[in-house]
């Protein structure tokens, strides 16, 4: 009998005639998890509260970024800048080596993150240069700069999107193919900016105040 109506069923979605509700499975084999069973018991066994399709929505939505975590990158350029400020402020030539100390430790390690993945010449130096600029702008990184470079220079092929998800898989495919090498660029481009700010700014600091 459960044969003959999946078969009418079936038909039926095929000539399309089915209603919604008729060509839903009599029968619907879910696998879940040891650790998921007494939630999802709890739930079915619970009167719902809501429609499905609000919890599914509310489910959906992603909560904003906190004030804080979109006003640190904000406070942090302020105060380098104002770091600079004061130095400029105190002695210019205090204030020119400041803006040294930054180039040279910011540019210097995303050039060296960029470097590590193996990027283009052109890409290294484009990272030291966008580095310092780019950490005092929180709308962009310097990974995006390095990354958009290597895209520039060494455009990926045909091969390297066919064989992408092979190349993942080993280490040395991450450098061989050029989709994946470019990821490494943006990353490690991205982190040694990052540290840069952070270090660099301990640097201005600790000249300013040590």
């Amino acid at each position: 009998m459960a044969a003959r109506l999946e078969q009418e069923r079936a038909n039926a979605m095929r000539a399309g005639t089915a209603t919604d509700a008729e060509a839903r499975p009599l029968e619907v084999l879910v696998v879940l998890g040891a650790g998921h069973l007494k939630g999802v018991r709890e739930q079915l066994e619970a009167a719902p509260a809501e429609e499905p399709s609000a919890r599914i929505a509310a489910l959906d939505e992603t909560p904003p970024p906190s004030l804080l975590r979109r006003a640190l990158p904000w406070l942090i350029a302020a105060l380098i800048v104002a770091g600079f400020v004061v130095g400029f402020v105190r002695n210019p030539e205090l204030g020119v080596s400041l803006l040294g100390d930054w180039v040279i430790i910011n540019g210097g390690l995303a050039a060296l993150g960029a470097a590590a993945a193996l990027a283009h010449p052109l890409t290294i130096l484009g990272s030291f240069v966008a580095a310092p600029i780019t950490s005092l702008n929180p709308t962009i990184g310097a990974g995006f700069v390095a990354a958009g470079l290597e895209l520039w220079l060494r455009k990926p092929k045909v091969g390297d999107f066919e064989q992408l998800r092979r190349d993942v898989t080993v280490v040395r495919g991450w450098w061989r193919n050029r989709v994946a090498r470019t990821l490494l660029v943006f990353v490690f481009a991205t982190l040694g900016s990052a540290l840069g700010t952070y270090l660099g700014g301990a640097r201005i600091f600790g000249r300013l105040f040590g």
